[in-house]
């Protein structure tokens, strides 16, 4: 009988619980995606199968960033890992995946013009805010620009930013603070040209939003570009 206790015992202690197992699955499927083009919609797709078990009360320490050049891989940080997806039609689709399974999306596309030796083509960051314990998608918020660049110096050319909420979001309060303005900045001696997007987000449970989780706070969408015409988007909470 103490055997058969012991067996049952160990049984036990090494099955993984069912949020491990879901997140574990979930990366799975992810990384299995890396390979091919793909769309935000075939990622949505993906996640509704896995709802999280846990929400990760974690918070992160950076913004989630993409350029147009980053490779499509898995990428391991502190509370998650990030996947990098090239997109359909051009561009990065990112998903989040947070300890216990949660998740937050954006995505860097590529709209109209076309892009030349000193001119980018349209370049737009969405980032969704989603409900931590279940997943579903609260909020959008959206970063256009266009931008000119000669390997020394950078502008914007045209520059437009919304938000919206999805079905589910009617009980979050919105309130926007800058859509579609305009910076430039220098770090470590490279200059950067951005627009960005920012909102308040208020609601009554936890929010997932880039690598962040919180029930209310300001949060913000980016699109820029280098010098060198390497363009990128963001999502980050600001406060």
């Amino acid at each position: 009988m103490r055997k058969l206790f012991a067996l049952v015992l160990v049984a036990i202690l090494i099955l993984p619980s069912a949020s491990f197992a879901s997140e574990q699955n979930l990366m799975t499927e992810l990384e299995g995606m890396l390979n091919s083009p793909i769309s935000l919609s075939d990622i949505e797709s993906v996640i509704k199968k896995y709802p999280p078990e846990e929400s990760s009360n974690e918070q992160g320490r950076e913004d989630l960033r993409v350029y147009e050049n980053t490779p499509a891989g898995k990428y391991v940080q502190d509370n998650g890992t990030w996947f990098v997806f090239d997109r359909k039609g051009g561009g990065k689709v990112g998903a989040f995946v947070f300890h216990g399974g949660s998740t937050s999306l954006m995505e860097l596309s590529l709209g109209k013009g076309i892009g030349t030796e000193a001119n980018t083509c349209q370049k737009t960051t969405t980032c969704i805010g989603r409900v931590a314990a279940t997943g579903s998608d609260l909020f959008w918020l959206k970063a256009v620009g266009d931008f000119w660049y000669n390997g020394s110096s950078s502008s914007i050319t045209y520059n437009d930013g919304d938000y919206g909420r999805y079905f589910l979001g009617g009980g979050l309060t919105l309130t926007p603070l800058y859509m579609g303005s305009t910076r430039t900045y220098y770090l470590d001696g490279h200059r950067y040209s951005e627009v960005f997007t920012r909102i308040k987000a208020e609601f009554t449970t936890n929010i997932k939003y880039a690598t962040w989780t919180f029930t209310g706070g300001t949060v913000e969408s980016y699109v820029g570009t280098t010098v060198t015409g390497n363009t990128y988007g963001g999502c980050k909470r600001i406060s």
